[in-house]
């Protein structure tokens, strides 16, 4: 199954965005979709699941910026189930109101 993330566009002039992870547990996918965001001048961090893209992710940021807790929901946000925009925006409270109770989980269960 592959979930890779590619964002559309050039590359930041924000600095605030310095890279793009590609999450994809098909090892030649990553490496052709890396290959491709560095020629274009993105800076990338591969990973193979979950776990290895929280690891590449917190690694690189400051402890109080760091995942904590995360759930991997098994559909995607679509227009058809009313949580994207016709402009393919999150529709933040549609997803607040569906997923509120393992919303509240994430924070029940944080630890320190």
């Amino acid at each position: 199954m592959s979930n890779s993330t590619i964002p559309g566009g050039s590359p930041p002039t924000d600095s605030s965005l310095q890279w793009i992870l590609v999450i994809d547990d098909e090892p030649s996918m990553r490496l052709l979709i890396e290959v491709v965001l560095r020629s274009q001048g993105w800076e990338v961090v591969c990973a193979d699941g979950a776990e290895a893209a929280l690891d590449a992710l917190n690694s690189e940021l400051p402890h109080y910026k760091q995942i904590r807790a995360f759930r991997l929901l098994p559909e995607p946000f679509t227009m058809e189930n009313g949580l994207l925009t016709t402009m393919g925006k999150l529709k933040r409270d549609a997803i607040a109101a569906r997923y509120a109770g393992e919303i509240r989980s994430l924070y029940e269960n944080k630890t320190a």
